[in-house]
């Protein structure tokens, strides 16, 4: 059996692209499959041999006991602070880094995060302290950037959500040539054609929270060209440089 990650910061496809790999023979895609919320800020903040990698010995026995096809694929968001670990204890044949336009991820991370949850916070005196002064869209960008620029210095090859929704040779190249499976075109377009995990309206999320016990959130920011001038000072300041090294223009 052969394994696949693709991992990148939350809000940017994951539950779409899972879908979309699913449909191709001989592969067994799976969403959030490793770890959890609670493994993502562990392995931020535990030294990887003391926490990440015991842990990641235990998923591979899982994994490979549950497996149902010869080519296991974990689309996961909350994998994006142990990738070396992956490499090491599963071997896999590619690691991907998921992106999506940041102006986009960081509206939608905004009307979910709840700020009262333990989140990610820096590990340098001089970036907690700017952390705890600033607000929740700061915090947020700076999850962005954090994760972003980790797995691009680890040089992980990206692909973009939007050019996965848009150009099928974009994703024929991308991705399912160098994983060695297939999707037709067909199939493409089928899925595209579906909105996966899309936002939905207040009242169906005001309903959701209360069935599931969670606190309702009810702030969101409008589209980028409606930000605060120093809502787009802070993204630029964090953000931009990144971005365009995704493939984005510049803000």
């Amino acid at each position: 059996m052969k394994t696949a990650f693709i991992t990148g910061l939350g809000r940017s496809g994951t539950k779409f692209l899972t879908a979309l790999l699913s449909e191709c023979a001989g592969t067994d895609c799976r969403h959030e499959f490793t770890g959890n919320r609670e493994f993502w800020i562990l392995s931020w903040y535990q030294q990887p041999d003391i926490y990440t990698l015991p842990y990641l010995e235990r998923e591979k026995k899982r994994i490979e006991s549950s497996a149902k096809a010869q080519l296991f694929i974990d689309v996961n968001g909350y994998l994006h602070h142990c990738t070396p670990q992956l490499k090491a204890t599963f071997s896999p044949v590619a690691i991907f880094h998921l992106v999506r336009d940041p102006k986009y991820v960081i509206r939608s991370l905004y009307s979910r995060r709840i700020e009262k949850d333990i989140h990610i916070v820096p590990k340098s005196k001089p970036e907690v302290e700017r952390w705890l002064d600033e607000d929740k869209f700061y915090r947020i960008c700076w999850n962005w950037k954090e994760a972003t620029e980790k797995l691009l210095n680890e040089g992980w090859p990206v692909i973009r959500f939007e050019s996965i929704l848009n150009d099928y040779s974009y994703l024929t190249e991308n991705i399912l040539n160098p994983l060695g499976i297939s999707l037709s075109q067909s199939q493409w377009e089928q899925k595209i054609s579906l909105k996966i995990n899309r936002t939905r309206p207040a009242y169906y999320r005001k309903l959701y929270s209360i069935i599931k016990g969670k606190p309702y959130i009810e702030e969101k920011i409008p589209p980028y060209n409606e930000w605060t001038a120093r809502q787009k000072e802070i993204f630029k300041e964090l953000c931009q440089e990144l971005m365009i090294r995704c493939g984005y223009p510049q803000a």
